[in-house]
């Protein structure tokens, strides 16, 4: 698929986007797309490989690796000075680095700014973010697992990588 998405207009394109993630989900087969647009392409892919030009592989990894510890500086210039915003929405809530919730001071259990327990860091932060707290509870059902906390999560964009992916200029 060669840009696929590119000439249509936010809303529809992120509908699309989302019924194709679907689809793919449920068909279960490989996929290549072109793609120029980042965002789109860590949305959309479990594996992001970069070209430099006359078509030399400059990286293949997944969206989290080429973000968070990019080959080289031909990588970290195309996927931008903002990656670790972006490895963000592909990193999980690292549910060893919760706090018990009896740790916080509570006025009123029903205002508890709270995640599914499936949630990624950019979902987290949203909600850290609007919240009053300056935590965010993460919960699978109706249980509280613990509390997310923004050290929590910096803790987390940080080491969610294996020790081997060195980042260029990070």
């Amino acid at each position: 698929m060669d840009e696929p998405f590119s000439a249509i207009d936010p809303i529809a394109r992120g509908r699309l986007q989302e019924e194709f993630l679907r689809l793919q989900a449920e068909v279960r087969k490989t996929i290549v797309m072109v793609t120029h647009d980042v965002d789109e392409a860590v949305r959309m892919a479990d594996r992001i490989a970069v070209f430099s030009e006359g078509g030399k592989l400059e990286q293949y990894a997944e969206p989290a690796t080429i973000l968070g510890a990019p080959s080289s500086s031909f990588v970290a210039d195309f996927v931008g000075g903002d990656r670790s915003l972006r490895r963000l929405a592909v990193t999980p809530v690292d549910l060893t680095m919760l706090a018990p919730l009896s740790d916080f001071s509570l006025t009123n259990r029903d205002d508890i700014p709270t995640i599914p327990v499936k949630s990624s860091l950019k979902d987290a932060l949203a909600v850290l973010l609007a919240g009053d707290t300056g935590w965010v509870a993460v919960r699978d059902g109706s249980e509280t697992l613990g509390v997310l906390s923004p050290q929590a999560l910096h803790q987390t964009l940080r080491h969610a990588l294996p020790p081997e992916a060195a980042s260029v200029d990070d």
